[in-house]
């Protein structure tokens, strides 16, 4: 059986799957070539169909409902972190706006703005004071909110076996391990995760190399033999 990844679509793998049929889930990407003529519910099972008979077609890997889990955390924590950046944005423009520059980091923009509001000589009126506490006191309740949401990810990858064993790669950490099980599982699916998880399984260690900048980087692995592995 074929199914486009879409809302739902690992959950209804998993049913179909209950009921011992082999399911697979396709990328939107690779199924819109095969559509024809309009978008609709026929026309898109028929796509479906004719990526699904592809030789080489790619599929999705499979969720569990622990991986969507921790894929869940993931994101929750992200929107959490870009509503952050959000907020230092909003009430530096405030601040720019009457004359006082604070720096772009989130961190010097904490250590700022307290002194900021408690000076009384630097030309903030009652208003624009109040308003940028309150948004002051807002970023301590959201940094508050992504420390629990660290907690719940150290916490999963402590308990994840497959977590500690991706730990195994230089320069990984809580953060990463977890997100990897998230979006690859078992290495069914994906030439990227079964090597990953081949080598892990021959026990060989890792080393992450990067170069390039922002969107621009890269990243390979290198497999190796760690001194104590005894193989």
């Amino acid at each position: 059986m074929g199914v486009e990844a879409c809302t739902g679509a690992f959950y209804w793998q998993r049913q179909f799957e209950w009921l011992d049929h082999t399911v697979k889930v396709i990328a939107p990407q690779y199924v819109k070539p095969f559509v024809k003529h309009q978008k609709n519910d026929q026309n898109d099972a028929e796509a479906i169909c004719t990526a699904l008979m592809l030789p080489n077609m790619k599929f999705v890997p499979a969720k569990s409902e622990e991986q969507q889990d921790i894929q869940a955390l993931h994101r929750v924590r992200r929107r959490l972190v870009n509503h952050r950046a959000a907020l230092v944005r909003q009430m530096r423009g405030l601040l720019l706006e009457r004359g006082i520059p604070i720096a772009l980091s989130i961190g010097r923009a904490r250590r700022a703005i307290p002194g900021i509001l408690e000076d009384q000589t630097n030309g903030l009126t009652a208003m624009s004071r109040e308003i940028i506490g309150e948004l002051f006191d807002f970023l301590a309740q959201v940094d508050a909110r992504i420390t629990a949401f660290d907690r719940r990810i150290d916490a999963v990858f402590k308990s994840n076996q497959d977590c500690r064993r991706i730990m195994r790669i230089s320069g990984v950490g809580p953060m990463t391990a977890t997100a990897v099980v998230a979006a690859v599982g078992d290495g069914r699916e994906g030439k990227n995760a079964r090597i990953i998880w081949a080598m892990l399984n021959r026990n060989e260690g890792f080393r992450a190399h990067a170069w390039g900048r922002g969107k621009n980087c890269k990243t390979t692995i290198e497999a190796y033999r760690p001194a104590n592995s005894g193989v």
